[in-house]
């Protein structure tokens, strides 16, 4: 998770792009996962 949240913050990947390279098979499963793991959505995460 922390790989794929680098590649949105600092490579400035898009979210379901960055999923993908991280290993997940969806843009939702990946979403959900990380909204679990950190507590925001990617989206919410990467605007602060």
């Amino acid at each position: 998770m922390e790989y794929a949240q680098t590649l949105i913050v600092e490579k400035n990947y898009k979210v379901g792009s960055a999923g993908m390279e991280a290993g997940y098979s969806s843009y939702h499963t990946f979403v959900r996962a990380y909204r679990k793991y950190y507590g925001k959505s990617p989206t919410a995460y990467n605007n602060l």
